[in-house]
């Protein structure tokens, strides 16, 4: 039954009772300031804001034994792996006249993880079985 033909019982008070006692075309015009949710208020949907992903910490092992921590979205990529590890040495040597050629060391470098090359730049990080606080290494 609508809103608007149910009938208010007698000791309905306060919204409740205004809020039943609304007809169809005070709901369509958007209602009052007496609404009672989105229904009410004439809206069709609710929205809701999507929580944050959860972010990955992973370790990468240089060549020379030494590590650094980074960040990720658990979702990512292999290339969005590197897009990171691109951004981060950026960041660190962002002062200096260096620069470095990311298509040099992606060609002859590449990311390993469990024996397993990580060369499919479109693949995600968990079909490689990647988790939380796993270690990445780069290898020739």
């Amino acid at each position: 039954m609508p809103a608007s033909s149910l009938p208010a019982s007698p000791d309905a008070t306060g919204d409740i009772g205004a809020a039943l006692e609304l007809d169809l075309e005070d709901l369509a015009a958007g209602g009052g300031t007496d609404c009672i949710g989105a229904l009410a208020c004439g809206r069709s949907s609710f929205s809701y804001r999507r929580l944050p992903e959860p972010r990955l910490r992973l370790t990468v092992q240089k060549l020379d034994d030494s590590f650094f921590d980074i960040e990720i979205a658990r979702s990512a990529t292999v290339w969005e792996l590197k897009v990171t590890i691109e951004n981060l040495f950026s960041a660190l040597y962002d002062d200096t006249q260096k620069t470095i050629s990311w298509n040099h060391v992606w060609s002859h470098f590449c990311l390993c993880f469990k024996d397993e090359r990580l060369t499919d730049d479109k693949a995600t990080l968990r079909g490689f079985g990647i988790r939380d606080g796993d270690v990445v290494h780069a290898l020739p």
